[in-house]
């Protein structure tokens, strides 16, 4: 403790005991960076959130914060190097997944450094609470800011030469029904016929279907306003029952082709994407299909027979 005056040095020396004072000296050195994150994710937050957060902040933590900073001592651990950490997460911090797809950007995106962040964020700020350090370094990161992406829509004109093409494939009530009805794709997916009331012209949402570790997981949405009953035109009542007709012994709404059972997620956006390409049509994000529809009058639809 360097100090030019024993005035300083006295102050200097409050601080220093006063510092320790917020430590639990016993257990301060005890955790690395990795064992602490597991811990705090095992203990304070895997059991308030939902899988498929779970399996976000699980995939966080196992392949970008332990491979990069978990040998560290959670005391020793400063602002620097978690700082250092995120630079470099930033250019080479993508995982291969799978070895015979070249990886076109090696980079994370600044989305999913704000992500790691939050976790480690986190779990610093218990680590405070539980006085094993003084402060939270994660606080004086400079994070990369987020880009907010622009919006494309699907324009009126584009929409029959889209449902052209869902059509020639079997899945012209599916894309349909998300046009008109503006839901998620995990909601969409989730559905099962005895969610539409015919009578009524409605569907009730009650659930969602996510790929956790490669298994669908069937959840309710987060929130309780997310299970709700929503409307739809009587056209896209007339196709689901039309639908129903080709597999009336299938629970799901619009089962997979393939096997029959749900619809995977991922092969239902890369349908999408097969969509756009065949029709001409500018690449377009499957979750910006609904936004239209948050005001389902702003367009109308025809329904295209074949």
């Amino acid at each position: 403790m360097l100090a030019k005056t024993q005035k300083e040095c006295k102050e200097k020396l409050a601080q220093a005991i006063e510092k320790n004072g917020k430590v639990d000296v016993v257990r301060s050195g005890k955790y690395t960076v990795a064992e602490w994150v597991r811990l705090w994710f095992e203990t304070y937050s895997k059991p308030s959130i939902g899988e498929q957060t779970a399996y976000y902040y699980n995939n966080y933590i196992e392949k970008h914060i332990v491979p990069s900073i978990g040998d560290i001592k959670l005391d020793k651990l400063t602002t620097l190097q978690i700082q250092q950490s995120y630079n470099k997460l930033r250019t080479s911090g993508r995982v291969q997944r799978y070895e015979h797809i070249e990886l076109k950007d090696k980079g994370l995106s600044n989305r999913f450094i704000h992500g790691i962040h939050g976790v480690l964020r986190s779990a610093l700020d218990q680590a405070v609470k539980e006085k094993l350090i003084t402060d939270n370094p994660a606080e004086g990161c400079k994070l990369p800011k987020i880009e907010k992406k622009e919006m494309k829509v699907l324009l009126p004109d584009q929409i029959g030469a889209y449902l052209q093409e869902a059509n020639r494939r079997g899945l012209f009530p599916a894309y349909y029904l998300e046009l008109t009805s503006g839901l998620r794709r995990g909601k969409l997916l989730a559905l099962l016929w005895i969610d539409l009331d015919v009578e009524n012209m409605t569907i009730f949402v009650t659930k969602q279907v996510n790929r956790v570790n490669g298994q669908f997981k069937v959840s309710q949405p987060k929130t309780s306003n997310s299970i709700h009953t929503i409307p739809i035109p009587k056209q896209a009542v007339a196709l689901l029952i039309l639908e129903h007709e080709k597999h009336p012994d299938n629970p799901y709404m619009f089962p997979s082709p393939k096997t029959g059972t749900m619809y995977d997620p991922d092969s239902f956006r890369h349908t999408h994407e097969k969509i756009l390409v065949a029709a001409g049509i500018e690449h377009i994000r499957f979750h910006d299909l609904r936004h239209p529809n948050v005001k389902p009058k702003t367009y109308r639809l025809s329904v295209i027979t074949a």
